[in-house]
């Protein structure tokens, strides 16, 4: 009896993020919290996110004296952060 062929396992995205426009994460301590809860980067830290929004290359919402993001905004700040191969 001849034996099936290995199959080798191929990486692929199990899950598809749910991002938002609106202003949905408060606070500096959401985003760090949604880096690490939603897209498991855990190395995400406060010094980051803070000179991020200062300097506004991380795009926020002050609202009511408080600072939200969007989710989009978020993931497109940690995609811009990409560096190409060489």
């Amino acid at each position: 009896m001849a034996r099936a062929p290995a199959v080798t396992p191929v990486a692929a995205a199990t899950t598809k993020l749910d991002l938002s426009n609106d202003p949905i994460i408060k606070g500096k301590a959401g985003a760090i919290a949604w880096y690490r809860d939603v897209m498991g980067i855990s190395n995400i830290g406060m010094g980051l996110v803070t000179k991020a929004t200062n300097d506004r290359t991380l795009p926020s919402y002050k609202i009511s004296g408080a600072i939200w993001y969007s989710t989009v905004d978020l993931y497109n700040f940690i995609q811009r952060m990409r560096r190409t191969a060489s």
